[in-house]
């Protein structure tokens, strides 16, 4: 947001607005003469407040440049409006373009029910157009214009719009609403989105802040509503209330405040605000914890939590817009083949954490007793199927293909990092050892590596290995076999007695001689 409604809400008491139009918020479909008319501003909310008047487009429905920016409002998608049509002043034809601009946003407002639109175009104020603009005080006389298209702003208030043609036309002063915004969080700091993993607990946070003309009211019952994917589930336990302020302690809630949760939503409900400690710019702090399935993932898609606030204004109960934030995960798949390509099915594997832990089936982290593990089916791949986050991990290969080597070193080191908005989701994967990086699949938000393997090496004969082949006893010899060996005996054994024999007789002759 810039220019002067930048500046006008630097405290944060509105974010969220309605949109007021009286007479017609649709533009002339055709040119006529340009007349004079005039805006007036009752009075509803109980103190005055004044309203910087721009006008943004002439009684043609042309843009008027001077004091907002339509060149920045061209081309952009709001909400589930489509987006603008393009606009260049400096265009041959800068007048049809500029009068289907005007058009188009002129009829995205008529649906802007919440106010959201109407709170971003106050955001496309020239930085000095309360030089150039007139001012009107809610409660106080009209003051004179020229038809044409108004966008009035100022500070704790709606922003209002108006198309003036000839008659005078007259505005509601609105209450400013609380300003609702929401965050989540895993590891690192609150966000608009974040990554987890199994193991990992996501924590949200949602923030009211109490508007200013909240003095105004002898009874504010209002609520916080929260909707999450079917595939979160809450915590038991984990709500909590606070009321923050910037100079005063802050005070526990949650026993006043009355929860109420579902499968998939929340709300927290505040019979009546006044009865706290709450004033104009404090903020009503819910924080909550929410469990992902910890087996199926939610690729690039992510998982939204959207919230929004209720709150009584002077004309009904008042609804902000939505704000969202987003959870994302990745998966990993690890795919086992020969140095040649060839699937190989059998191959094992296990996870480990940077902590030492081991991945379970069930998504937990814990001892190596219950450790997972993943075996490659005949596609030669396997899903680690407990979702994982962003983080250091160690592949471990427990068993190879039959016939086949383990992986050199059998564990690798994968480390998988990301860069997210509530927009999008971008993963990616680095790995050292033996597991290498196969593809990164960015719609399914998944990692598969490809782990190879050698053939089994036989290892050299050894001719003693044959004692090992022999027959261990007597009795398993068959009859010829042992006929053989007595044989074999008996012969060595003559020859040894022969030569007894024969040296002994060699020796009693050189005695006598």
């Amino acid at each position: 947001m810039r220019g002067l409604f930048a500046r006008a809400l630097a405290m944060p008491v509105l974010l969220v607005i309605a949109m007021v139009v009286c007479v017609s918020a649709c533009l002339p479909a055709q040119a006529y003469a340009a007349g004079k008319g005039s805006l007036q501003i009752k009075n509803t909310s109980g103190a005055d407040a004044t309203y910087l008047v721009v006008p943004i487009a002439d009684a043609d429905a042309l843009p008027l440049e001077e004091n907002f920016a339509w060149v920045d409002v061209a081309g952009q998608k709001v909400g589930d409006n489509d987006p603008f049509p393009s606009y260049d002043p400096n265009a041959s034809n800068a007048k049809a373009q500029g009068r289907a601009l005007v058009e188009a946003v002129s009829r995205a407002v008529t649906k802007d029910e919440n106010g959201s639109l109407a709170h971003w175009l106050s955001g496309y104020v020239a930085a000095d157009a309360e030089g150039t603009c007139d001012q009107l005080v809610s409660g106080g006389d009209a003051l004179s214009v020229d038809d044409g298209w108004y966008l009035l702003v100022a500070k704790d208030r709606r922003p209002l719009l108006a198309w003036v043609e000839g008659d005078p036309v007259v505005l509601w002063d609105k209450s400013s609403t609380p300003v609702l915004t929401m965050d989540v969080k895993t590891d690192e700091d609150w966000s608009e989105s974040a990554v987890y993993g199994a193991g990992k607990t996501l924590s949200y946070r949602m923030t009211m802040t109490v508007p200013d003309t909240y003095s105004l009211f002898t009874t504010y019952a209002c609520a916080m509503h929260a909707e999450w994917n079917p595939l979160l589930s809450l915590r038991e336990g984990s709500v909590h209330v606070e009321l923050n302020t910037t100079s005063r302690k802050a005070v526990d809630l949650t026993d006043f405040a009355t929860v109420e949760a579902g499968e998939s939503a929340m709300d927290i409900r505040f019979a009546d605000l006044c009865q706290t400690e709450a004033k104009p710019g404090d903020s009503i702090v819910v924080t909550y914890e929410l469990d992902a399935d910890a087996v199926t993932g939610s690729g690039a898609a992510g998982l939204l939590n959207t919230a929004w606030a209720t709150f009584p204004s002077f004309d009904g109960e008042g609804r902000t817009p939505s704000v969202s934030v987003k959870a994302y995960t990745s998966k990993m798949y690890v795919r086992a083949a020969t140095r040649n390509g060839k699937t190989l099915e059998g191959a094992t594997f296990a996870l480990r954490g940077a902590d030492g832990k081991w991945l379970t089936s069930d998504g937990r982290f814990a001892g190596e007793s219950e450790r997972g593990l993943w075996k490659t089916d005949a596609s030669g791949k396997v899903e680690i199927a407990p979702v994982l986050g962003c983080g250091v991990y160690t592949l471990v290969e427990t068993k190879a293909p039959a016939g086949y080597e383990l992986a050199a070193g059998s564990e690798s080191t994968v480390k998988l990092t990301a860069e997210h908005s509530i927009e999008n989701f971008t993963l990616t994967c680095s790995t050292s050892g033996a597991a290498k990086v196969d593809e990164v699949d960015a719609q399914d938000a998944s990692v598969t590596l490809l782990v190879e393997h050698d053939k089994k090496k036989e290892p050299p004969s050894d001719p003693l290995d044959i004692i090992g082949k022999l027959p261990q006893t007597w009795d398993s010899l068959a009859p010829f076999t042992k006929f053989g060996f007595i044989a074999l005996a008996l012969g060595l054994a003559a020859v040894a007695l022969g030569h007894f024999l024969k040296k002994d007789g060699a020796t009693d002759g050189g005695s006598e001689s």
